[in-house]
C-alpha cells in the first residue's frame, strides 16, 4: 500500500495591505443597534510597477461602479454623485501642482469598504464565515480574523501577538481576496476619483466606464509623465463588517451596512464654508487683502483711537451666505471680501446700474495694480504677469503694503469713524469690560467675545437638549439637570444681549433725544442695525460711494495730464466724506432721529405727549431705492444715498458728486414711475401701455413728490421741476442707450 501525500490548501488571497488596524462601530438605521467595523489604514499613491500598491490603486472603485443602481439607494449611498468635471478641473491639478502654495497636501483618508462578491459577480449579502483563531509560527505569535476556508478566503486580518496583547500596528496586514471583494469607495471619492483617473489615463480604463473617461482625456499619459507623483500619498481605510458573515441572523446586508457607513461619516460632516475658504486662500490676493484688514484690527489694543476689535468682525459662519448671524459683529469675512473685490476689480458704475460681472472669474490683475498703483513697485513685468490665484508671497506683500496706505485704510476707517458703526463698537467694548469682570458672566463673555463660533456650539447644543429632553418618556435627572443649565444660561445671554442693543440705540441716538422716545424708537433702531446698517450692500455703498467719484477725478487728472491728488489728498477728501455723512447719521435731535428712521424704515406719528409710532410708508427712501429683497449687488443703491450727502471742497470733485447725484435720481425717479405704473395696471389686469394718459400723468406725479418727501427727509430740498428735468434727461440717455427715440410722451409733458 503505497503512502497518501496530504497537500496543504493554498491560500486564495492576492492582495496583501500593511498598516494599522482599528475598530469602530456603526449604527444601524433606527440607531437601536450597531455594527462593528474592523479597518486597516494604509496609504496609497501612483503606483506602476506592478507590485502590491499598484494592485490596491488597479482594485479601488467608485461606489458608481461597484453597485448596480437597483443596489443603490439614492438618499444615501448616492447622497453625493462624483463631480467629474470638478475632479478633472480643479482636484488633478491641484494633486499635480509643484508650487510654493501647493508644497503642502493634506487629505483626509479615504473610506473604502471590502464588499463580498457572488459567482455572478454582484455584491453579495454577506462575507463567508468569519472566524478567529491564534497561530503560532517560528518567529511569532499571530492573531487571525479570516472570512471563509482557505483557498476560499475573502480577507484575513493577521496581528503580531506580543506578550498576551495583540498589536494594533507591528506587522499588522490585511489580506485580500481580490476575485472575491470589490473595494468600494463610499467616502473621498473625489479625491480618490483624481489619482485614480490619472493611473487609469496612464494603465487604461476598466470596461463600462467610458462615459467619464472624456472628463479627463486632457490629463494624457504624455502630460502625467510631465510630472513626478511619486510624492502623491493618501490614506485610505480599508472597512469590513465581520459580523456580518453567513451566519448572521439579521437582515441587514454588507451593502446596507456600506450605506449606514457612509450616513455616519457625511451627516454629521461640517463643509468648509465659503468665508473660511476666503479666509485661508494663500494663492488668491483677495483673501490677503482681506487678512491684512483683520490684521489691522486685531492689532488695535487698549491704547488705540479706533473703538473696533476683531469682535466686531466674523470670521466664520454657520451659512454660505453674508448675512451675519454673530450680535457683536458689524462686518464679516464675507462682507469683506465682497467690498475689496468690487472695490478693487469691479468696474466703475454708472448711475445706479452696475454692469453684471461675474468677478471670481477676473484672473487678471491689471485693474487692481492700476489702482493700488503698485506697477512701480513691482515693476512692468511683474505687474503684467500677476494672475489672481496665483499670487506669490513676495508680489502679495508688495500689493498688501499698497492696499493699506490706500483702500485699506478707508476701509478700516469706514468701519470705525461711520457712526452708527462707532456706536456700536463703543458699546461693545463697554459690554466687554462690564462682562469680563463679572465671574459668573464668564460664560456669556466667552460666547460673545472670544471666540468665532463658540456661540454656535452654544445654541446646537441647547437646542440638542431640548429636542432630547422633548422625545424623552421620562428625561433621566442629569438630562434635566443640563437643560436647565443650558436654559438658564440661555435666557440670560438674550437677555444680555436685549440690554447690549438698548445701550447701542442710546449711545447712537444721543443725549439730543429724550429717553422716552429712544424706548419707543429702540425697536426700529435695531432693525435699522440688524437689516440695513450691517449688511454687505449698506457696507459696500458706504465705501464706494467715495471711490468711485474719487476713482473718476483721479483718470480726469492723468488724462488731463494734470497732477494726481496725493495719498494725504485722498485721506482728508475721505475724513471729509465722512464727516458729512455722519452729520446725517449722527442725530442731535429727536427730529434727526425720526429723519433717519423715516429714510430707513418708514414714517412717523405721535409725539411729546402720545407714543410714538412708525408705520409703512411710500415715501420710505429704501422701498423706493429697494423694493424686494436686499441683496450685496443693491449697494448701488445705498451709493446714492451717501452721493446726497457729500459735498466736497474740491471744485472738480464736487462737479463729479453734483452730476452722479443727478443722474441717479433721474433713473430712480424713472424707475420708480414705471413700477407704480406696472402695479396699477396689474390691478386692472391691462398692460401698463393700456392706462389712459391721465392716470399715467397721476402716478407720475404721485411718485415725484414721494421721492421729492423722501429726499427733505434726508435732508436735501429739491423742486419737482428740477426732479422732472432730470428724470427727463436719464428717459434720454435710457433710449439712447437701447439706440431708440426720445420719449416723446415725456417730451409732451414737460412742454
Amino acid at each position: 500500500m503505497s503512502d497518501v501525500v496530504l497537500l496543504e490548501e493554498e491560500s486564495a488571497l492576492d492582495l496583501p495591505v500593511k498598516g494599522s488596524v482599528g475598530s469602530f462601530s456603526v449604527a444601524m438605521k433606527g440607531g437601536a443597534t450597531s455594527i462593528a467595523v474592523q479597518y486597516l489604514e494604509t496609504h496609497i499613491g501612483f503606483a506602476t510597477s506592478g507590485d502590491s500598491e499598484e494592485k490596491l490603486l488597479r482594485e479601488l472603485v467608485p461606489v458608481r461602479e461597484a453597485l448596480t443602481l437597483k443596489l443603490m439607494d439614492f438618499d444615501q449611498i448616492m447622497q453625493r454623485d462624483i463631480d467629474d468635471g470638478r475632479v478633472s478641473a480643479d482636484l488633478i491639478p491641484y494633486l499635480l501642482a509643484d508650487n510654493a502654495r501647493a508644497l503642502v497636501k493634506f487629505f483626509p483618508p479615504i473610506i473604502v469598504v471590502v464588499l463580498p462578491m457572488s459567482e455572478t459577480d454582484m455584491p453579495a449579502d454577506r462575507y463567508p464565515r468569519v472566524e478567529t483563531l491564534e497561530e503560532d509560527t517560528p518567529k511569532a505569535k499571530w492573531k487571525i480574523t479570516r472570512s471563509g476556508p482557505i483557498g476560499a478566503e475573502a480577507f484575513e486580518f493577521r496581528q503580531m501577538i506580543v506578550k498576551g496583547r495583540v498589536q494594533d500596528h507591528d506587522y499588522a496586514q490585511l489580506k485580500l481576496n481580490s476575485a472575491k471583494c470589490r473595494l468600494a469607495i463610499v467616502d473621498g471619492q473625489h479625491r480618490a476619483m483624481a489619482l485614480l483617473a490619472l493611473y487609469r489615463n496612464f494603465k487604461g480604463w476598466p470596461d463600462k466606464t467610458s462615459r467619464y473617461q472624456d472628463y479627463y482625456s486632457r490629463w494624457s499619459r504624455s502630460v502625467i509623465d510631465q510630472f513626478d507623483l511619486r510624492g502623491i500619498r493618501m490614506p485610505i481605510l480599508l472597512c469590513t463588517f465581520p459580523q456580518l458573515d453567513e451566519t448572521f441572523k439579521g437582515s441587514l446586508t454588507v451593502a446596507g451596512a456600506c450605506r449606514s457607513i457612509f450616513l455616519a461619516l457625511n451627516k454629521n460632516a461640517k463643509p468648509v464654508t465659503r468665508a473660511r475658504n476666503h479666509l485661508l486662500d494663500d494663492g488668491d490676493i483677495i483673501a490677503h487683502l482681506v487678512r491684512d484688514t483683520l490684521g489691522s484690527i486685531k492689532d488695535l489694543d487698549a491704547n488705540a483711537a479706533e473703538a473696533i476689535r476683531l469682535w466686531n468682525t466674523e470670521l466664520d459662519a454657520e451659512e454660505d451666505n453674508t448675512a451675519l448671524s454673530n450680535p457683536i459683529a458689524i462686518t464679516g469675512v464675507m462682507h469683506l471680501y465682497g467690498l475689496i473685490e468690487r472695490m478693487l476689480l469691479a468696474e466703475p458704475p454708472q448711475g445706479i446700474t452696475i454692469k453684471r460681472q461675474n468677478l471670481w472669474k477676473v484672473k487678471k490683475l491689471d485693474p487692481l495694480v492700476r489702482r493700488l498703483d503698485a506697477k512701480s513697485k513691482l515693476g512692468s513685468k511683474k505687474a503684467a504677469a500677476l494672475v489672481r490665484y496665483s499670487v506669490d508671497p513676495d508680489n502679495a506683500a508688495v500689493l498688501r503694503d499698497c492696499y493699506r496706505e490706500g483702500y485699506g485704510r478707508s476701509v478700516l476707517s469706514a468701519l470705525d469713524q461711520f457712526w452708527p458703526y462707532r456706536a456700536h463698537n463703543e458699546t461693545s467694548l463697554e459690554t466687554e469690560l462690564k462682562l469680563r469682570n463679572v465671574a459668573k458672566a464668564a460664560t456669556y463673555h466667552s460666547i460673545l467675545f472670544e471666540g468665532q463660533g463658540i456661540g454656535q456650539v452654544f445654541e446646537r447644543y441647547a437646542e440638542h437638549l431640548a429636542e432630547e429632553r422633548q422625545n424623552a418618556a421620562t428625561p433621566p435627572p442629569e438630562l434635566e439637570a443640563a437643560y436647565k443649565v443650558f436654559s438658564d444660561k440661555r435666557k440670560e445671554l438674550r437677555e444680555n444681549l436685549a440690554e447690549f442693543a438698548t445701550a447701542r440705540t442710546r449711545r447712537f441716538l444721543g443725549s439730543g433725544v429724550p429717553a422716552k422716545q429712544a424706548d419707543e424708537l429702540h425697536p426700529h433702531v435695531d432693525a435699522m442695525f440688524r437689516y440695513t446698517f450691517t449688511t454687505a450692500a449698506f457696507q459696500i455703498g458706504l465705501v464706494l460711494a467715495y471711490w468711485t467719484l474719487a476713482e473718476r477725478l483721479i483718470d480726469e487728472r492723468v488724462k488731463n495730464k494734470a497732477a494726481a491728488p496725493s495719498a494725504d489728498q485722498l485721506k482728508e477728501w475721505f475724513n471729509e466724506y465722512l464727516t458729512q455723512v455722519n452729520r446725517f447719521f449722527k442725530p442731535s435731535s429727536t427730529k434727526g432721529a425720526l429723519d433717519i428712521v423715516r429714510v430707513f424704515v418708514g414714517n412717523t406719528t405721535g409725539g411729546h405727549s402720545t407714543p410714538l409710532v412708525v408705520v409703512p410708508s411710500s415715501s420710505c427712501l429704501k422701498k423706493i431705492l429697494v423694493p424686494g429683497e436686499l441683496k450685496p449687488d443693491e449697494w448701488i443703491k445705498f451709493r446714492y444715498v451717501f452721493l446726497e450727502l457729500w459735498s466736497p471742497q474740491d471744485p472738480d470733485l464736487l462737479q463729479l458728486v453734483s452730476d452722479e447725484v443727478r443722474k441717479c435720481r433721474g433713473a430712480i425717479i424713472r424707475n420708480y414711475e414705471a413700477r407704480e405704473l406696472q402695479h396699477a395696471a396689474t390691478k386692472l389686469g391691462v398692460d401698463a401701455t393700456q392706462l389712459d394718459s391721465k392716470r399715467v400723468q397721476e402716478i407720475k406725479d404721485q411718485c415725484r413728490a414721494e421721492f421729492r418727501t423722501a429726499l427733505r427727509y434726508l435732508g436735501r430740498d429739491v423742486e419737482l421741476s428740477e426732479l422732472a428735468e432730470e428724470e427727463k434727461a436719464a428717459t434720454r440717455e435710457a433710449a439712447a442707450e437701447a439706440g431708440g427715440e426720445d420719449d416723446p410722451e415725456a417730451d409732451a409733458e414737460d412742454s
